[in-house]
C-alpha cells in the first residue's frame, strides 16, 4: 500500500484573509439596541471590535484576546465576537479555549462563515482528521467556493490517505485561484498518489498482466526510455495480441527512436485488427508518407478525409503525398484544407510554405508572396514564442 502522505502544516490564512472570514470592520453591525443593551455599551463594543481588530493586524495577540474578550463581555450574544475571539486565541496558541470561542459563536448563529473553517484548521492541527472533515464540510455549506475552505479539506484528505477525494476541492480550489503555485502542487501530488495507488493494486492483483506492461510503458515512454519502452509494449502484445491501442502506442515508440521501419510494421497490424478503424488508417498512411511511399498512402489518406472530413492532419500528409506524385493541383486543395491565418503549429506552417512553393510553380506569383508572408509571420511567432518560454525558464533558475 502507498503510504500516507505527511502534508505541510497547514498555514493559518493570512490577515487580509482573516478580515474576509470574519467580516471585521469598522462597519460590523452590533446587536440592535434594547432595554438591556444602551448606546454606551454598543460604542464600547465597536471600540473593543476596532482595537482588537487593530491588535491583530500588528501582530499583538494578548491585547487582540484581551480586547475581544471584553467584547463578549458586553454582547455576550454577538457571534462574530466570540469568533473573533476564537482567531484571536488561535494566534496565542491556546487552542482548547479557541475552539470553545468558535463552538460559542456557531451555537450563537450557525449561518456565520468562518467559525468552520478555523475549527478544521485546530483539529486538523491535534491530527483530528474526522472532526476537521467534519467542520470544514459545514464550511463549505455555508460557503462553497471559499478558496482556503477547499484546500484544507484537500489538505485533510491527503493527511488521511485518501488522495481520491482531495482532488475534487483542490481541483475546485484551483480554479478559484488558477495561479496559486502551492495550490496546483497540492493537486499535481493528489494525482500522483492516486495513480500511484492504482498502479499498486494493479501490480499486487496481477504483476505480468499486459495492462501491468503497459503501464510500465508508459511510465518509460514518459521518462524518453523508448527501447525499455518498446520492450514493455512487445510484452504486452505477446499476452494481449488484440488490443489495438498497444500497437499504436508501439509505433508511437519505433516513430521516436526513428525506426520508421518497424513503425510502418506495428501500424500494418494495428490496420489489420480492424481495417475500417480511421485512425489506424491515418497512423500507417502518415508513417508512409514519411518514408517515401505516397502511391499507398494516398488512396488511405482519402479515405480518412472521406470518413472525417475535419482531420487536418489526414489533409496535410495527404497534401505531401499528392505534391510528391506530381498532383500539384490535388496537392495545394489539400493543403489549403490545413492553413488557416487562425490557427498555428507546425502542420498549418508547413502548409503555408508548401503552398508558396507549389503556387510559384504554377505561375500564380501574388499567392505565392501571400503564402510564403503566412509562413513567415507563423515562423516569427513560433520563435517568438520559444525564446519567450527560454526566458522565463532561466527567470526561475
Amino acid at each position: 500500500m502507498t503510504p500516507p502522505m505527511t502534508p505541510a502544516r497547514f498555514k493559518i490564512p493570512s490577515f487580509a484573509v482573516l478580515l474576509l472570514l470574519a467580516g471585521l470592520s469598522a462597519s460590523l453591525p452590533l446587536p440592535a439596541q434594547n432595554a438591556h443593551v444602551d448606546s454606551r455599551v454598543d460604542s464600547r463594543v465597536e471600540s473593543k471590535m476596532n482595537a482588537g481588530l487593530q491588535a491583530l493586524q500588528q501582530g499583538r495577540t494578548p491585547d487582540a484576546v484581551q480586547d475581544f474578550t471584553q467584547v463578549t463581555r458586553l454582547a455576550p450574544s454577538l457571534a462574530e465576537g466570540h469568533m473573533n475571539l476564537g482567531i484571536a486565541l488561535m494566534r496565542a496558541g491556546r487552542l482548547e479555549e479557541s475552539v470553545s470561542s468558535l463552538k460559542t459563536a456557531l451555537q450563537l448563529k450557525p449561518t456565520l462563515s468562518g467559525p468552520n473553517l478555523f475549527l478544521g484548521i485546530l483539529y486538523f492541527e491535534v491530527h483530528q482528521y474526522d472532526k476537521a472533515q467534519e467542520s470544514v464540510a459545514n464550511e463549505l455549506k455555508l460557503n462553497p467556493d471559499n478558496p482556503e475552505a477547499l484546500m484544507l479539506a484537500g489538505t485533510i484528505a491527503l493527511a488521511m490517505d485518501e488522495p481520491e477525494k482531495a482532488i475534487p476541492p483542490l481541483d475546485h480550489a484551483s480554479q478559484l485561484s488558477p495561479k496559486d503555485l502551492e495550490l496546483l502542487d497540492m493537486l499535481g501530488r493528489a494525482h500522483m498518489l492516486v495513480a500511484k495507488k492504482a498502479y499498486a493494486r494493479m501490480f499486487e492483483l496481477a504483476p505480468n498482466s499486459w495492462q501491468v506492461h503497459r503501464v510500465r510503458a508508459r511510465l518509460y515512454a514518459e521518462d524518453g526510455l523508448h527501447k525499455e519502452a518498446i520492450a514493455e509494449y512487445k510484452a504486452a502484445i505477446q499476452i494481449e495480441p488484440n488490443q489495438r491501442d498497444l500497437y499504436e502506442d508501439l509505433g508511437v515508440e519505433y516513430h521516436k527512436s526513428s525506426q520508421l521501419d518497424l513503425a510502418e510494421q506495428t501500424y500494418a497490424a494495428e490496420l489489420k485488427l480492424d481495417p475500417s478503424d480511421v485512425g489506424a488508417m491515418f497512423n500507417l498512411a502518415s508513417i508512409r508518407v514519411e518514408r517515401g511511399n505516397s502511391a499507398e498512402a494516398i488512396p488511405m489518406l482519402e479515405e480518412v478525409v472521406k470518413a472525417d472530413p475535419t482531420r487536418t492532419d489526414a489533409y496535410y500528409f495527404l497534401g505531401r503525398a499528392l505534391a510528391s506524385a506530381g498532383r500539384d493541383a490535388d496537392a495545394m486543395a489539400a493543403f489549403e484544407r490545413v492553413a488557416n491565418p487562425q490557427s498555428s503549429g507546425e502542420m498549418v506552417e508547413q502548409s503555408y510554405y508548401n503552398l508558396a512553393r507549389l503556387y510559384r510553380k504554377a505561375q500564380r506569383p501574388q499567392d505565392a508572396q501571400k503564402a510564403l508572408a503566412a509562413y513567415q509571420k507563423l515562423k516569427e511567432a513560433r520563435e517568438k514564442q520559444g525564446a519567450q518560454t527560454v526566458e522565463k525558464f532561466r527567470e526561475t533558475k
